[in-house]
């Protein structure tokens, strides 16, 4: 019995670290969730791990799944909105700005940068390590391949994949999809 309790208390010893990032955790995602205020739509959890940037840009749907690790950089100029029951896998990243470059005399960090919205549309998934830079739209039900770098818009179910992405497929049945030419 004695050593039961011994083995117990043990085990106790480690019990106020775990309580301690318990809380972190915890005080972490409502600080995240306060800084998106009113900007976060119902069932949707913000994860303490999402790294944000000018949140007041920033519009989530309803009962959008966020992934661990997701960075969503915004510009003092630009929007991002996420659709409802969008879904992120880890460590998607998109951003609404880029460094300018086109004036070959003045060095790339002195350069404006070009400011652009970013929408995701509703049911979307963007797969794990995907980047969606500044201007970019995905369409409703669109996928988006892991490690896929978007460049341009994406069309309602169709999927993408590769850097930079291009479409590799539609979730649309054969009959449905509209012809196009896959890029």
């Amino acid at each position: 019995m004695i050593r039961k309790l011994i083995r117990a208390l043990g085990i106790l010893k480690f019990a106020p670290l775990a309580l301690a990032q318990l809380v972190v955790s915890q005080i972490r995602e409502h600080t995240s969730r306060q800084l998106l205020a009113n900007q976060v739509g119902q069932g949707t959890h913000v994860l303490q791990t999402l790294s944000l940037r000018n949140e007041q840009n920033i519009v989530l749907g309803e009962n959008v799944i966020l992934g661990p690790y997701n960075l969503f950089w915004c510009s003092a100029n630009a929007r991002l909105t996420i659709g409802d029951h969008a879904l992120f896998a880890p460590y998607v990243s998109i951003f609404t700005a880029n460094h300018g470059f086109a004036d070959l005399q003045t060095p790339i960090n002195d350069q404006p940068e070009i400011e652009a919205d970013v929408n995701i549309g509703k049911g979307a998934w963007l797969g794990c390590r995907a980047v969606i830079l500044a201007g970019v739209t995905i369409g409703e039900g669109a996928v988006v391949a892991a490690g896929a770098v978007v460049t341009k818009d994406v069309a309602a179910y169709d999927i993408v994949g590769g850097v930079p992405a291009r479409r590799i497929g539609s979730r649309l049945p054969k009959r449905d999809v509209p012809e196009r030419a896959i890029s």
